[in-house]
């Protein structure tokens, strides 16, 4: 169970900054794929989407979670399972927005990273960074 502390708190802090960062190379990669390649708008999210999570993993663990787990493959492939959980959540919320909602996909895409923000801090507090 998260509980909402001071703790929790600051973790969620670094969390938005770290995730700010990612979410610039998520979405440079994204737009980069979209716009000057022509790529399918769920292909390029999901490129986008995985080089955020190489980004993200080493600055959430050195500065977000201060994690000293020795075992890092371990803890390295939780945190993809999370991430990988937290795309087809961020995948499925932006086939919503732009089939059912016809909202433009560059649009929805920032929706569908909203969606994964949220999903990728709970996953990884309660999964891979419990301590």
């Amino acid at each position: 169970m998260i509980v909402l502390n001071k703790k929790t708190a600051n973790e969620f802090k670094n969390f938005a900054i770290v995730g700010i960062i990612s979410t610039a190379v998520n979405y440079l990669i994204f737009y980069s794929l979209v716009h000057f390649l022509g790529l399918h708008y769920l292909i390029s999210s999901s490129f986008g989407f995985i080089t955020g999570i190489f980004v993200s993993y080493g600055l959430n663990r050195v500065y977000t979670f201060s994690s000293s787990s020795v075992n890092m493959k371990k803890e390295f492939t939780s945190y993809v399972l999370v991430c990988i959980f937290s795309l087809l959540l961020s995948l499925a919320s932006l086939w919503v927005f732009v089939e059912l909602f016809d909202i433009n996909p560059l649009i929805g895409n920032v929706l569908a990273i909203g969606v994964s923000t949220v999903s990728n801090f709970l996953g990884l507090k309660t999964f891979v960074y419990s301590n």
